[in-house]
């Protein structure tokens, strides 16, 4: 896109084992500190099957800022370290999770990223993709 802007595709949901795939997408992160990607149903948990990250071209920091998977809370996995200038992009990550990924510690927590460091411009788009049991 010519504003140096990301778009980003809304998969449709399918089946895989005969279990509903859900798409989660978080639209962009660029503010320090913890950002909602999943909130369960009462009483589910949910098993994160992979996750999908876009960052903007034009994306900056005043020092570079860690990217963090987080379950209820808890840091589970640093994914990503954004330098202070990306440079041109935009750049794709695509994360499938092995085996049957990740399943959140207790039922009703809130499945997320955290950012370290807040972005002086662009974006980071993630989507994540999982089921709830």
């Amino acid at each position: 896109m010519p504003d140096g802007s990301v778009e980003i595709m809304v998969q449709p949901v399918t089946t895989l084992d005969n279990q509903e795939l859900i798409l989660v997408r978080s639209g962009v992160i660029s503010a320090a500190g913890a950002t909602t990607l999943w909130t369960p149903k009462t009483n589910k948990s949910v098993r994160v099957k992979g996750f999908s990250v876009i960052v903007d071209p034009v994306t900056t920091t005043a020092a570079g800022s860690l990217v963090t998977l987080t379950d209820g809370g808890n840091s589970v996995d640093n994914f990503l370290f954004v330098g202070a200038t990306v440079g041109t992009g935009p750049h794709r990550f695509p994360c499938p999770l092995p085996g049957e990924g990740l399943l959140s510690a207790a039922p009703n927590n809130i499945i997320g990223v955290n950012l370290s460091a807040a972005l002086t411009a662009g974006g980071i788009y993630v989507n994540i993709w999982g089921v709830e049991e």
